[in-house]
């Protein structure tokens, strides 16, 4: 997977099933799409929503990204927020934070394996998951000093 830059903000490359323009999408947030993952059991895809932006989100506007279309996702939707420092992600669970910035690389890795999974087994909830999903891989990779919730 390779980063390109538009501008000073890095592009996510990631592969999945299929892709749709993220129509809902909040202002601000440029070239959003969203990445829909396997659905093998015909029970409807992980969605990762993709959009590049210029500063460093705030909670409140990963919330309201996530908004857009997350409650109408029904396996769970995923933000990928890119910004010049790093990518945000975004899924919302009580009293979790977002996640974040983490390099490209870290954010393609873990997106990717979350569309690559696939569905119909027993689920546990879309972001335990996910958060299990993404401690195991940071210890198995160099630790992740960037990795901090943001100050709100």
């Amino acid at each position: 997977m390779s980063a390109e830059k538009a501008g000073n903000v890095p592009v996510l490359q990631l592969d999945g099933s299929s892709f749709v323009t993220w129509v809902e999408a909040p202002a601000g947030a440029a070239d959003a799409v969203v990445v829909l993952g396997r659905d093998d059991a015909a029970a409807g895809a992980i969605q990762v929503g993709v959009a590049r932006l210029t500063a460093r989100p705030t909670k409140g506007s990963l919330d309201d990204l996530w908004k857009s279309r997350g409650t109408r996702a029904p396996m769970g939707f995923i933000v990928a927020a890119v910004t010049p420092d790093g990518v945000w992600i975004h899924y919302p669970s009580a009293g979790a934070p977002p996640i974040g910035p983490v390099t490209i690389g870290q954010a393609e890795r873990q997106l990717q394996s979350v569309l690559e999974e696939t569905t119909g087994s027993p689920r546990m909830g879309e972001s335990e998951r996910f958060r299990r999903r993404w401690r195991q891989q940071a210890r198995m990779a160099s630790p992740i000093t960037s990795c901090s919730p943001p100050t709100i």
